[in-house]
């Protein structure tokens, strides 16, 4: 959650990287992220398509800047599924990479809070990115539609 000082008490602030709450510290936020394991252009794919969500009611924007203090994108505002909650960065471009390998922290990266009213604040943003390694399960547990089909799974109780 964003830290209080900036949420109105109607819902708190949230800020996500894919679909993970950013944690607030003192002056500083954190986020732990997973990629996928293989190819180094599946893990650059990943990479260079983090998604960054705000859930504010509050008026609330936010400011994504890089790691040479500048803002490439537009402020997050609102709530999910309205026009401008979600951003997608190239996290390979956007910050400072750990050196020789595409697994550790990200650094450099800065969220610009920028409450309804009241002066933005900055956060040096690290976002630790680890591998997360395919799934051996390949069976389906269920379907879900919004059509009637017909539908059978062999195999299955």
């Amino acid at each position: 959650m964003i830290p209080s000082a900036f949420a109105a008490t109607t819902e708190p602030d949230v800020i996500k990287v894919q679909n993970v709450a950013v944690e607030f510290s003192g002056d500083s936020a954190t986020v732990s992220i997973t990629a996928p394991n293989g190819t180094a252009s599946v893990i650059e794919n990943a990479l260079k398509n983090v998604t960054f969500e705000l859930r504010s009611k509050n008026g609330t924007s936010v400011g994504i800047l890089d790691k040479d203090g500048k803002q490439k994108t537009v402020d997050l505002t609102g709530w999910p599924d309205a026009p401008g909650t979600k951003q997608t960065i190239n996290l390979l471009s956007y910050a400072v990479k750990p050196e020789g390998t595409y697994w550790g922290d990200y650094t450099g990266i800065k969220l610009r809070i920028i409450p309804k009213s009241g002066d933005p604040v900055d956060y040096p943003l690290t976002i630790s990115v680890s591998e997360r390694s395919a799934s051996s399960n390949t069976g389906i547990d269920s379907i879900e539609s919004t059509r009637i089909v017909g539908a059978r799974i062999e195999g299955r109780d």
